[in-house]
Parts: C-alpha cells; structure tokens; sequence
C-alpha cells in the first residue's frame, strides 16, 4: 500500500484544516485512508539553538531503524517467495527432462500396436483363405 506522507512546518493547532484539506483532497482523488493508501503526518517544529527542527535525532534514528526493520521483512518475505519459486522451477525441469523419455516409450508403445494389428489381419487373412481340396458348392 502506497504511503503519502503530510509534512507540517507550523504549530500543530494552526495545522489541523490543512490536513483536513489534504485528506479530503485524497479522498476526491479516489484514494481511502487505510484501503488504498496510508497517511502518515508529522510536525510541530522545534526549535534546537534558534533553527527549526522538523524532527529530533532520536525521531529520525527510530524513523530510520523502522525502515531498515521493514526492509529486512521484506527482503527475508522475498527470500522465501523465491525458494518457493526455485522449488516449483525444480520440479518443472524435472518433468521436463523426463518428457523425451515418456515420449519414446509412446512411440515404441504405438510401434508395437502397430505391429500387432498387422500380426492380427495376416492371421484373419490366412484364417480366410480358401482350401483348395475342397470343392465351391
């Protein structure tokens, strides 16, 4: 889910119709908070010798340390999606090399009827044939 981020540099109370703003304009643009999109808002500035500060180091160490949290999730998520992968590719390659071999084997298998039929009508026809001794009514 895609995560859209709201920066305010101002005081918290003098920000909250703009969030609402930015809310409502995501909801006319067809997204929805928590089903197609997540909002992640952050602010109240501070002040650290006379600058501003949108956030304090031990927000951005967190802030990053969460990123690389859900990056190694998503990496070990990644790792077992593609040994499954490799498994199933593994068994596809096996199938797949046994394909000639089943192949001959139902060529041979329909040689061999082929054969047999051939065995059976020259049976039928000299089952058939006339004697010669015996005289045509």
């Amino acid at each position: 889910m895609p995560v859209v981020g709201f920066v305010n540099v101002g005081m918290a109370d003098a920000s909250a119709n703009r969030v609402a703003a930015f809310r409502m304009g995501l909801s006319e643009a067809g997204y929805a908070e928590g089903q197609n999109v997540r909002v992640s808002t952050c602010g109240g500035a501070q002040r650290n010798g006379g600058r501003r500060l949108l956030h304090t180091e031990e927000r951005v160490r967190a802030l990053f340390a969460r990123m690389r949290d859900e990056l190694n999730e998503m990496a070990s998520r990644h790792a077992s999606e593609v040994a499954v992968l490799r498994t199933e590719l593994d068994e596809i390659r096996a199938q797949f090399d046994e394909l000639p071999a089943v192949s001959l084997a139902r060529q041979r298998a329909h040689a061999e009827l082929v054969g047999l039929h051939r065995e059976r009508a020259i049976q039928r026809a000299r089952a058939a044939e006339r004697d010669a001794s015996t005289p045509l009514h």
